[in-house]
């Protein structure tokens, strides 16, 4: 049985890798076509009609990125968080090591949602895929403010000992 499970288990990873390979360059390229005028309409705030246009580029090219956070972060913009989640585990699910997924996660459940446990959850993924990232510990002390103020402290310390210009850290404990 165990046997089977990793047969079936190396045969779904080799034809994703597969059809990842197989998308036409031709199809790449009208996905981004479709992203840059999407994004034109993102940035009017024109969420409904730009949503269409990064389906299709998604359509296209299922490992597009991009589409499917600039999706996540226009659902959100919409409210619609049920689709904004969909887009961000999607980026999850695909690229597991890229952190945008997670931020998108942090976001919506850490500021958006207010469920600071879960925020704090995602973005701690993502500083463990970018340990440079001060930004990401930055607001993983702002939202640690919110439930614990020693955790809080100790994620400022941190920011800190990594640069200790950092503004934000120092106004922390100049305040």
């Amino acid at each position: 049985f165990m046997n089977i499970l990793l047969f079936l288990t190396i045969l779904c990873t080799t034809q994703q890798k597969v059809k990842e390979q197989d998308i036409k360059e031709e199809d790449k390229a009208k996905a981004r076509h479709l992203y840059i005028r999407a994004s034109a309409y993102l940035n009017q705030e024109r969420y409904n009609e730009a949503i269409p246009l990064l389906n299709d580029a998604k359509a296209l090219d299922p490992y597009f990125v991009e589409a499917y956070i600039a999706l996540g972060n226009a659902y959100l913009s919409l409210k619609d968080t049920q689709k904004a989640k969909e887009n961000f585990l999607e980026v999850k699910r695909i690229f597991p090591n890229d952190k945008r997924g997670y931020q998108g996660l942090g976001f919506l459940y850490g500021v958006y949602l207010r469920n600071y446990e879960k925020g704090i959850y995602f973005y701690k993924k993502c500083y463990e895929i970018d340990k440079t990232d001060l930004n990401t510990l930055l607001i993983i002390a702002r939202l640690f403010e919110k439930i614990n103020k020693d955790s809080a402290e100790f994620y400022y310390k941190k920011i800190l000992s990594i640069n200790p210009e950092h503004p934000e850290g120092l106004k922390k404990y100049l305040n």
